[in-house]
């Protein structure tokens, strides 16, 4: 037992964005250094199927209108666990 809790039951069962998807938003500013430590944060906590898991969580805009848009998201759920947010085009 490693003590870590398992993600399967926090795995999305949707499709994966598509392509045009390139918007990537997360809480807070990051640097190359502060994701490594969020991802080695998560492997420290969490597990998939018993593996080990290097991750960060991030908002990715999907739409250009509505809730999974960039405008969406940035009024929903990331302004209202963030201060500020990082965007990047993911490539």
């Amino acid at each position: 037992m490693t003590g870590r809790e398992d993600l399967r039951q926090r795995v999305r069962s949707e499709d994966p964005p598509p392509a045009s998807a390139n918007v990537v938003i997360r809480g807070g500013p990051d640097t190359a250094s502060l994701l490594q430590t969020h991802a080695k944060r998560l492997q420290r906590l969490y597990e998939l199927d018993g593996e080990p898991v290097l991750g960060i969580s991030v908002f990715v805009v999907l739409d250009d209108v509505g809730p999974a848009s960039e405008r969406g998201i940035l009024a929903g759920n990331c302004a209202a666990t963030h201060r500020c947010t990082g965007r990047r085009s993911a490539a």
